[in-house]
Formats: structure tokens, sequence, C-alpha cells
């Protein structure tokens, strides 16, 4: 599969994500049908867990300090809140975020895996 062993591709699948959910979460929309989608078919993407880990630092190292700024420049203490409940944020991010796409990205390369397998016992 040259989408997932292309490193160029899988460089800038990384990257991509990081902007396009920080788009996405700031539009400050009710659903979160559409970050979920956007989440699992960016999992589904990535070849393997160190472009997930890549992916995920740069998006951290992108919005915190974004949001921080956007929530100091808004009127009452959305920049204190922010931050004394980012310990709280980041622990939400590993158990409902980090963990799911971690799980699907390994299911997934299982399955590319055991596919490859059988169809070169099939040659």
């Amino acid at each position: 599969m040259g989408l997932y062993n292309n490193q160029k591709i899988q460089l800038v699948i990384s990257i991509f994500y990081p902007i396009i959910i920080f788009g996405i979460l700031s539009t400050r929309q009710n659903s979160w049908l559409i970050p979920i989608t956007v989440t699992i078919l960016f999992s589904l993407l990535l070849g393997n867990l160190r472009y997930l880990f890549l992916s995920t630092m740069l998006m951290w190292l992108l919005s915190v300090p974004m949001w921080w700024f956007i929530e100091r420049t808004k009127e009452g203490y959305g920049a204190v809140n922010f931050i004394a409940n980012l310990p709280l944020i980041i622990a939400e991010f590993i158990v409902f975020v980090l963990i799911p796409e971690m799980i699907v990205v390994t299911i997934r390369n299982t399955l590319i895996n055991l596919w490859n397998k059988k169809m070169k016992d099939k040659n």
C-alpha cells in the first residue's frame, strides 16, 4: 500500500490533522459528530503509531498556545480557567481520543498485514 509506506504522504497527513481539527474545534459547534468523524478518518490514514504521536504532538503544540491566546483576549477569566483545567483536558484527551486512535491504527495495521500475508500466500 503506497499510501501507508510513503513517508512524504504520511508527514503531510500528520501535519494537516492538527490544523484541520483545530479549525473544526474552534468553530464552537454543538455536535461532536464532525470532530469524531475527522479523527477516525485521520486515524485510518496514518501509517503507524509514530505518525499518530507526531500528529498529536503537533496538535498540542499548536492548539494550546492559540487557545490560550484566544481566551486571553476575551474578557473574563477564560485564560485562567483554561490553564487551570489543562491537566484535566489532557487526561480526558488521552482517555477519549488518543487511546481510541491508537487502537484504530493498530487494528488497521494488523488487518492490512493479515491481508498482505493472505495475498502473498495465495500467490
